[in-house]
């Protein structure tokens, strides 16, 4: 799970015993109960004194991530485990529920093994363990082990099909200090049971260590300690845990695998009960003698001999000895098919002989453990003194004399469980605290301040250094004691200075909308000053401005370039690349949709980074023509001409890969197919690429049509299915662009933030700005090139130039932009984060996060599902209380809690306040203002209800049971809209919900009222009166086709999928009101 080091041995070690003198002394390990979290100077995450610093990998349940202890500078790899495992939709109050109820919770034991194996193993080709934070009020559990930079064993190469990326000499000393591991393993009774090349890690001298023991197990009870617990048994070792590649054929009997059940109770209790004196007379090929029945073989060290063998057979051929398309069919291949090996490989006769014997299908005739340290291919290449040096110091009983005594209580007191001590209701209050509070973290992650820096006054900074970003709360507090007493500290030079540290709101503005806000409040000055770019926004203006007009137009592409189709025109652009000496290829591709041939040409271009391979990327993209439909020429000069500045310096420590594509989405799902190594389909043929990159993490496509200026810069974020790029990426290039001196707008629509808000004509423009994105971010069918990156989790923004009254933007500024752009990437010093989280945006400055409004969203979907059960449940009663909370007049309270000056300042006319309190009262029942959520559901409650007593009987109408129903699946419906895309779910609540609670069986002109409502909200009519919105009768066919022909590229049919669902529930609506009281 670590970083990957290079594929072979960059060198031998001159003996291995060396490496064995060389190995850590034992140090016991260290175990913390307390834990802080906190943040360096940095915004690094700490957790005692280890300083966070990337993610290595991650896996079911945690994640790893490289760390550097303050105090002693030392780097270690910190594996962080959940204490109970994770369900989706599960509270944690229900997981200690369970745990107090005495329920196994097999995830605690796994971590428990794997503790007690690490802290009483100490061998140079074991991973070390350091510590153990584990504190009792926390559900994570943090395991301090040693870091490793080597990464995994690399055991195929990347070609196609892929081959073997070790020699028969690297395997060897590979398998050897395998071999040495394993050994030691099995004569401390512990079986490791997931064996394979991806839990054997490179140390820096290279040496090979086994790491992840999740699965281990001990053999019998070592020794009996307080707790009467079996550590392992037959069963336990029967269970197939593991990768199924690398089960051994005793694993993969059909008793073992339907279910793990055993002939009889009897067997279960029946599992080895030895002492430690009987474990330190166990011979040196470790068994269990447990069999499940007559047939079944004994379980214990074969299974891991079986797994070294598999291994070994990676190391050598690039691929598993047995593979299947299903995990029956592998069972059956890996008990019944014999052992072949690839044609086109040519290994020794020896390891043959070590591999059959290894890979021997009957575990009584396997070779055992000191076979295998004998076997003339183990140490072929040494010398006879080197080899009884290694035999003799790889013998556990010579240098480990002293067998690990683990007791039941090391396992059962590895780690400590969080366990409520307190009452039901203390219960509840610290659930809801909990969920609170991660609805706060998800709205706070993008409540930081960031703006341009300013001079004293009030103009623009050109000085640097600059540091851009939000303050963690530790260096606040420091800070603000600085900016009050003392002399002036270099935080003052930080953008806004000691004021911007500690911001004060204006009393006049209510410290309750502060906190909420909505979207109807958001032109205000308090959440304009409180603009949401990400705190890890890179450092723009921290770079020197290279970029000028002769290095713009330098290199002039021919003009007979744009003068010849598309294929002659990837070409001419190849050969430029070639001038510039990048690594050049020429990607050609073919659709063929519905009969209808599309074919293109793909061009790329690669500057490697002085680092060499493996590096990351930054991908400046640009398509022959724009969205538009016209030629990208300005935005392809613009790229040949930073590829030339580019050459000029050797400061880019990512690797920077210039793509030119063709046929819009066609041309670009081709090239991204091949570079992540995926083929050509039945419809889609595309050829391979002959190089790469590093691995993308940003893209920049530039869309800049025409050769003339332009008067701003758009921003197009929105990827497919409405996902947006982190907003690192959107923070970046706004701000670079925005410190170019260019306006940047969003979707070729909004005002530059430039304005100040007592111009009225930014706030209505800024409103229906916000509108349209939410639009365009709900259905899901962006427009321009970037679109497809964020479903391979690439980072990819759009720029493209504004036509104006005043074209002032000449290409010469937009260079120095994307320069800035590019270099601040480069800089970045840990990878961006792929949260592709939902959030609204009113401009290029500012962003609304969705998590302020999913709490109210759900609250409403919930109100549907529980009120069409409490229909349900009252619909016989003659009367039903309406809640004592009801407040008669929402006005009053609004009134009274924000007041008019609120919204108009004093400043702006009258219509504003108006305008200001209707789109905010519309926006807090439907959308999300969170306290008049909770204040409007009793008013909602009161309205369903009311139908409950609409039957003089105490029989439940027919159609109350109908409504019930439909109010349920409405909900459902929302929810499973929301988890694709929380715009759309969010737009489409707002006409429908409060209909859905109202309708009701009437006659008379309320009836036709009703009936023509439901009809307009059905998806005919719908898509209808988008087309008639947007005045083109063509776009809601359009939309359509897209939906169809585009649905791979998209990732899914959700349109389809919205029709199908919700028209039905549309229906049965119309069924109800027509029904009789």
């Amino acid at each position: 799970m670590q970083h990957r080091e290079p594929k072979g041995l960059s060198k031998r070690r001159s003996s291995e015993s060396d490496s064995r003198k060389s190995s850590e002394v034992w140090i016991p390990v260290k175990e913390t109960h307390k834990m802080k979290r906190d943040v360096d100077e940095l915004g690094n995450k700490m957790i005692n004194q280890y300083v966070f610093l990337k993610e290595l990998g991650r896996g079911v349940h945690g994640k790893v991530k490289l760390c550097k202890d303050i105090n002693d500078e030392k780097y270690w790899a910190v594996k962080m485990l959940d204490k109970n495992p994770r369900r989706r939709f599960q509270s944690k109050l229900s997981q200690a529920a369970k745990q107090s109820e005495g329920a196994k919770n097999t995830q605690l034991e796994k971590i428990k093994r794997e503790i007690a194996i690490l802290k009483n193993c100490s061998h140079p080709h074991i991973v070390r363990l350091k510590e153990v934070i584990d504190d009792p009020g926390y559900d994570k559990i943090y395991l301090v082990l040693e870091y490793l930079p080597g990464g995994e064993v690399q055991w195929q190469d990347d070609h196609d099909p892929p081959g073997p990326a070790q020699s028969e000499e690297s395997a060897r000393r590979i398998f050897r200090d395998l071999v040495a591991g394993v050994q030691y393993l099995h004569y401390q009774g512990i079986v490791h049971r997931d064996i394979k090349p991806a839990n054997l890690l490179w140390t820096a001298d290279h040496r090979v260590k086994i790491s992840d023991f999740g699965v281990s197990v001990f053999v019998g009870k070592i020794k009996k300690g307080k707790n009467d617990i079996p550590i392992a048994n037959e069963f336990e070792l029967g269970k197939t845990a593991g990768s199924p590649a690398f089960f051994a054929p005793e694993l993969c009997n059909i008793d073992i695998v339907d279910g793990m059940k055993s002939p009889s109770n009897s067997s279960l209790d029946s599992s080895i009960n030895e002492s430690s004196e009987a474990k330190d007379k166990l011979p040196k090929q470790l068994r269990m003698m447990l069999p499940l029945n007559k047939s079944t073989p004994p379980l214990g060290a074969p299974i891991d001999i079986w797994a070294m063998g598999v291994t070994l057979y990676c190391l050598l051929f690039g691929r598993v000895p047995f593979a299947a398309q299903s995990e029956i069919e592998l069972f059956h291949v890996i008990n019944k098919q014999p052992l072949v090996y690839p044609r086109n490989i040519t290994v020794s006769a020896k390891v043959q002989d070590l591999l059959s014997r290894t890979l021997e299908k009957d575990p009584e005739k396997r070779i055992t453990m000191e076979q295998l340290r004998f076997h003339e291919w183990t140490t072929l290449d040494m010398t006879q003194e080197e080899r009884m040096t290694w035999l003799d110091e790889t013998d556990p009983s010579h240098e480990y004399a002293t067998r690990v005594q683990v007791s039941d209580d090391d396992v059962s007191k590895a780690l400590t469980i969080q366990v409520f001590k307190t009452n039901e209701k203390d219960k509840i209050k610290f659930g809801i605290r909990k969920i609170s509070h991660s609805f706060q973290n998800l709205a706070s992650n993008f409540s930081k301040s960031l703006s341009p820096p300013m001079q004293s006054d009030g103009k623009k900074s050109t000085s640097m250094p600059v540091v851009m970003g939000y303050l963690p709360y530790s260096l606040e507090k420091k800070a603000n004691k600085l900016a009050t007493t003392g002399p002036p500290s270099p935080l003052d030079n930080i953008v806004g200075g000691a004021d911007w540290v500690r911001w004060e709101p204006d009393r006049e503005w209510s410290d309750s909308l502060n906190e909420q806000g909505s979207l109807g409040l958001f032109p205000t000055k308090l959440l304009h000053d409180r603009a949401v770019p990400d705190e890890k926004a890179l450092l723009i203006g921290q770079v020197t401005r290279y970029y000028n007009y002769g290095d713009s137009f330098k290199l002039v592409l021919p003009e007979e370039i744009w003068t010849v189709d598309n294929e002659q025109r990837a070409l001419g652009l190849q050969e430029q690349f070639e001038l510039l000496g990048l690594d050049t290829t020429l990607q050609s591709f073919r659709l063929n949709r519905e009969g209808e041939i599309i074919k293109g040409k793909n061009v790329h271009g690669i500057l490697r980074a002085p680092r060499g391979e493996g590096t990351e990327a930054i991908v400046l993209s640009a398509p022959q023509y724009t969205y538009n439909g016209e030629i990208n020429r300005n935005g392809i000069q613009l790229l040949f001409s930073f590829a030339l500045f580019c050459k000029k310096f050797s400061f880019w420590s990512k690797d920077i890969l210039f793509l030119i594509t063709d046929q819009e989405y066609i041309g670009t799902l081709s090239w991204l197919e091949a570079y992540h190594g995926f083929t050509s389909s039945n419809n889609l043929e595309f050829d391979g690429l002959t190089n790469h990159a590093g691995a993308i993490v940003s893209v920049l496509n530039l869309e800049f049509e025409g050769t003339g200026g332009y008067s701003s810069v758009a921003l197009h974020p929105i990827g497919v299915n409405g996902r947006l790029s982190n907003a690192d990426l959107i923070t970046t290039a706004a701000y670079s662009f925005d410190y170019a001196g260019i306006p940047v707008v969003l979707h070729e629509k909004g005002t530059h933030p430039d304005h100040q808000l007592g111009d009225y004509g930014y706030y209505n423009s800024a409103l229906k700005n916000l509108w349209s994105f939410i639009k365009v971010q709900a259905f899901g069918f962006p427009t321009r090139n970037h679109v497809l990156f964020p479903r391979y989790n690439i980072e990819a923004i759009t720029l493209s130039g504004i036509k104006g009254r005043e074209n002032n933007v000449d290409v010469t500024k937009i260079g120095l932009g994307i320069e800035t752009a590019c270099r601040s990437l480069n800089n970045l010093l840990e990878k961006f984060h792929h949260a592709y989280w939902f959030y609204f945006m009113p401009s290029a400055f500012q962003f609304i996060p969705i998590s302020k409004y999913v709490a109210p969203l759900a609250i409403l979907i919930a109100t549907l599902v529980a009120q069409s059960a409490q229909i349900w449940i009252a619909s016989g009663e003659q009367q039903v209380t309406a809640p004592k909370d009801y407040v008669r007049k929402p006005w009053k309270y609004i009134q009274r809690e924000y007041g008019s000056s609120s919204f108009s300042n004093k400043i702006r006319p009258i219509y504003m306040p108006v305008l200001t309190l209707a789109l905010f009262m519309f926006a807090a029942i439907f959308v999300g203002q969170q306290t008049m959520t909770w204040f409007m559901i009793p008013l909602l409650q009161r309205l369903i209800c009311a139908d409950a007593g609409a039957s003089r009987s105490t029989t439940a109408p027919v159609w109350l049971i109908l409504k019930s129903f439909i109010l349920g699946l409405m909900g459902l419906f929302l929810f499973s809209i929301a988890t694709m895309n929380p715009s759309l779910s969010l737009l489409m609540s707002i006409p429908i919900v409060p209909v859905f609670l109202l309708i009701r069986p009437t006659a008379n002109i309320l009836y036709y009222v009703q009936m023509m409502v439901l009809v307009a909200l059905s998806p005919p009519v719908l898509l209808f009166l988008y087309a008639f919105v947007q005045q083109d009768h063509l776009v809601a066919a359009q939309l359509l086709t897209n939906s169809y022909f585009y649905w791979d590229l998209f990732g899914g049919l959700l349109l389809p999928w919205i029709a199908l669902a919700y028209w039905p529930l549309n229906l049965g609506a119309q069924v109800m009101i027509s029904m009789e009281l």
